[in-house]
């Protein structure tokens, strides 16, 4: 009997560790294959894809801008959302997006035209954004810009006209 517990145990502390990790971390993206739930192009180019999970559904995207005009027009996203990942620029490893360093630069070309890329560290991000002639943004500071299709802008720019 004692050995039909522990092995029940043992089973249900499996089960629940595999059923956890399917929900959590970055979702798989097939680059070629893989379509943008924002524009619905292919995902082809890894540093510039992007991903958020939202009641246990994983959406994908081909560009940063796209990930954050989606997720905030649908109120999926906020400043505070976890479960969110970017691709680091220089290895192309999944990253937190809360713990990324955001260039934005409007010369550097992304597959929807937002030129947002994401960096693991700070010095890098901002010796990049120098190079480009661009800003760096915390994940936080990327909810205070108006994000329209194609295009980010400071909210005061849009009052100016």
């Amino acid at each position: 009997m004692r050995h039909r517990t522990a092995a029940l145990l043992v089973f249900v502390i499996l089960a629940s560790a595999c059923g956890g990790t399917a929900e959590s971390g970055p979702p798989e993206i097939v680059y070629g294959r893989g379509l943008c739930i924002e524009c619905g192009m292919l995902i082809t180019e890894e540093r510039f894809s992007a991903a958020y999970r939202f009641d246990g559904e994983a959406k994908r995207f081909d560009d940063i801008g796209g990930m954050l005009l989606h997720g905030t027009e649908s109120q999926e996203l906020t400043s505070a959302s976890d479960n969110v990942w970017v691709h680091d620029w220089e290895s192309r490893t999944w990253l937190s997006a809360d713990e990324a360093w955001f260039v934005i630069a409007e010369g550097l070309v992304t597959p929807m035209g937002y030129g947002i890329v994401g960096f693991a560290d700070r010095a890098a991000a901002d010796t990049y954004a120098a190079e480009k002639g661009g800003a760096v943004y915390t994940w936080n500071e990327l909810f205070d810009l108006d994000i329209e299709e194609g295009r980010l802008t400071h909210e005061h720019e849009d009052d100016a006209q």
